[in-house]
């Protein structure tokens, strides 16, 4: 009965494809349709930059009413530092989701301070955002230890995932 699905909304980094808001957000509109049952969405993907820190990002609003509308949650990513730049990335800005920041791991392997690789808040306007952080890094087949947003976000999605599932009555 439970079930998880993968939509890649987004092409892959370094690739020529473009990313357009219109075509996420129909992506997203048939998804919801074609799968009423999925609650929670893992949205772990930013735009490289903000264009007004002020103000919710149009597809941060967009994101917010599509949830609203279908009652999902969903769970986004803050994003990862880049050029000097660290407060959160839209999507993240979107006031109805989860977003979820970085955290350094301990040599104990606890969850240590804030990941300075992560971007932080507030959001917009003095959104508390990210609600929750956790672990950042994540360790690839090869060895190779790699740090970013998502790695938690995946994480938080699940036990969103499994908390609605759960609680729901």
């Amino acid at each position: 009965r439970d079930r998880f699905g993968t939509v890649q909304a987004v092409p892959k980094q370094g690739t020529n494809a473009v990313l357009l808001e219109d075509d996420l957000i129909d992506a997203l509109t048939h998804m919801s349709i074609r799968h009423r049952d999925v609650k929670v969405w893992n949205l772990s993907f930013n735009y490289e930059e903000a264009d007004e820190t002020e103000f919710v990002s149009s597809l941060g609003h967009d994101i917010s009413s599509l949830a609203r509308l279908n009652g999902c949650l969903p769970v986004i990513s803050v994003g990862n530092v880049k050029e000097g730049r660290r407060s959160l990335l839209p999507p993240a800005d979107c006031e109805a989701a989860l977003t979820v920041g970085g955290r350094e791991t301990t040599k104990k392997g606890r969850v240590g301070n804030h990941c300075p690789k992560c971007c932080e808040g507030p959001g917009p306007q003095g959104m508390l955002k990210p609600e929750v952080s956790g672990h950042s890094t994540l360790k690839v087949a090869n060895g190779q230890t790699m740090v970013g947003s998502s790695f938690p976000t995946a994480l938080y999605s699940s036990l969103a995932a499994h908390g609605f599932e759960k609680l729901r009555g």
